[in-house]
């Protein structure tokens, strides 16, 4: 038997090169494809999941409505408790599955496509607090989640300010609703004194120094 002649020699040496390149450029397209490629989420999952957060908030913004027009619930009777929210002291103003949230609100985490990997938190809340050209100048009642991951909160802002510009804002004391209530909390943090883009913003995402990207949604306004 002869010899492999040396173009033979150099085609051999090339082929297992190149097999040693595409099983290294697999296993690495394996790794990441198991790791979520580096992206919290595909824009689309993004956009599913912004779409069925607002829809969970829509829900609760009606029910609101609907219990303060057909049962007489008090702006500070209702109830928001529920396995995914920060709220666990029962509102004892609240004395029927009338002003129950929850009760005819499925309660929703955070869907993990928004959030902040770096965090755990995913819980919903309901706060206090004024945003500027929105109803008068008392406090709203709104939807609060915080902790996303910026990417979510720029899609957010680009649906619902027509731009993915991040603004940044602080709200000074924006009180939790929660516990028993006899009237509506006295909150005086504001929203839209450090971003005018946020001013009259029923919806909006922001940088907040202390709570990351947060979404937040008026539920009732005064």
């Amino acid at each position: 038997m002869y010899p492999p002649r040396p173009d033979q020699s150099g085609n051999i040496l090339f082929l297992i090169l190149l097999a040693v390149v595409l099983f290294a450029a697999l296993a690495y397209a394996v790794t990441q494809s198991m790791r979520g490629g580096g992206k919290t989420a595909t824009p689309e999952k993004i956009s599913a999941a912004i779409a069925q957060v607002n829809q969970h908030a829509t829900a609760i913004e009606n029910f609101v409505m609907r219990a303060m027009m057909m049962n007489n619930v008090p702006e500070y009777g209702f109830e928001f408790v529920g396995e995914n929210t920060t709220s666990t002291a029962s509102n004892n103003t609240c004395t029927s599955d009338n002003c129950r949230i929850l009760k005819s609100v499925d309660s929703l985490a955070l869907p993990v496509e928004l959030r902040d990997p770096a965090t755990v938190v995913s819980k919903e809340s309901l706060r206090a607090a004024i945003v500027l050209n929105i109803g008068t100048s008392a406090p709203d009642l709104m939807l609060l989640y915080r902790y996303l991951n910026k990417e979510a909160c720029e899609a957010i802002n680009k649906l619902y300010l027509g731009s993915p510009t991040m603004p940044n804002e602080g709200w000074g004391t924006a009180i939790g609703y929660g516990g028993t209530l006899t009237s509506f909390p006295a909150a005086t943090g504001v929203i839209g004194d450090d971003s005018p883009l946020l001013v009259g913003q029923k919806t909006a995402c922001f940088y907040h120094s202390s709570d990351g990207y947060s979404f937040y949604h008026v539920i009732l306004e005064r």
